[in-house]
């Protein structure tokens, strides 16, 4: 039943919605949600919750209205740039990020989920992965964005200077109100939003409200990233790309408790490394009773209840060198 499948994500929960809708295009989204706001307007509401290929771990596709699966007709990759990428958000992330290595460009912010997962599931979750403690998660990486608003109104954001707000604000639709609430907010709370923002390396929360205006520009997306298309049904979607490492160097640690392990990254992270990752013994011991083959080699006798996996990609062979030396150090 298809509704039982919409019911579940890669949560421990389960909603079960009233329809599912697979759109063809944006005009498609925009005539469904035309159509909701009106019916909403009557008192009949029927919530809308986009969705990709359902890997998310905290329930963010599931919802008790019309499912908008973007994977089915809305997942081509329809542009690949000297360093962007333009992709409908139902495109599966392991192949575009396959297209984009053969041409020695990447996103460095990929999820675990990477060969499961859409784009358009990473943008609404800001996702991130192993990379984020030297590259940042999806936000950064987002250039561009087709959004649809909860009117039918199609909007394209782009980061704007002070010039492109005030345009924007003169319109006199429900774009135009969006800009001016939003920078009346920002401007009125700053220093709240400023003291509220988490001094993390990684953060993958939604409402980044300090990431809106930065280095002179107004950038919708920030917000909308992370979202999780409770502000807007995003249809097309721009992303940064950056060279691929030509080398990377991966070191293993070997620790018998969290604790100790969580010194050591303490400490490695003031080395800039490229990935971190921490793979703990009940994962270990599946994998060895299943699939052995796999850890052939890599395991000390006694089984580790922590392996920390570290990596550095800098360009310059002798600072990776460095670099590991100095790990070795701290391990």
């Amino acid at each position: 039943n298809y509704l039982d499948f919409y019911s579940t994500d890669g949560s421990i929960f389960q909603i079960r919605p009233k329809a599912i809708f697979y759109p063809r295009d944006t005009e498609d989204v925009q005539n469904a949600v035309k159509f909701l706001h009106s019916e909403a307007s009557e008192g009949r509401v029927l919530p809308l919750i986009p969705r990709g290929f359902g890997t998310d771990q905290g329930g963010g596709p599931l919802g008790k209205g019309l499912i908008i699966d973007f994977t089915h007709h809305m997942n081509q990759i329809l542009e690949i740039g000297e360093d962007f990428v333009r992709v409908q958000p139902g495109a599966r992330y392991g192949e575009v990020q396959k297209l984009l290595k053969a041409q020695g460009r990447y996103i460095p912010s990929y999820p675990a989920s990477i060969e499961l997962c859409s784009i358009g599931g990473a943008v609404a979750n800001n996702s991130a992965g192993e990379k984020t403690v030297k590259y940042g998660s999806t936000r950064k990486y987002v250039e561009n964005l087709k959004v649809v608003l909860t009117n039918g109104d199609l909007i394209e954001t782009s980061p704007l200077d002070g010039h492109g707000v005030g345009v924007k604000k003169r319109v006199g639709n429900f774009e135009a109100e969006i800009y001016e609430r939003l920078d009346d907010l920002l401007v009125s709370n700053w220093t709240a939003i400023k003291e509220a923002k988490p001094h993390v390396s990684k953060n993958s929360a939604g409402y980044a409200l300090w990431d809106v205006e930065r280095y002179g520009k107004f950038d919708l997306a920030q917000i909308l990233t992370g979202s999780q298309g409770t502000l807007g049904i995003v249809t097309e979607i721009i992303l940064r790309t950056v060279p691929v490492p030509k080398k990377t160097s991966l070191i293993v640690g070997y620790f018998r408790d969290l604790h100790s392990s969580g010194e050591a990254v303490a400490k490695i992270l003031h080395l800039k490394p490229s990935a971190l990752e921490v793979v703990d013994k009940n994962l270990l011991t599946m994998v060895n009773e299943r699939k052995p083959e796999q850890l052939k080699g890599l395991l000390p006798e006694e089984m580790p209840a922590i392996v920390l996996l570290i990596e550095f990609d800098d360009e310059q062979t002798t600072i990776r060198e460095k670099k590991v030396r100095a790990t070795k150090t701290i391990l």
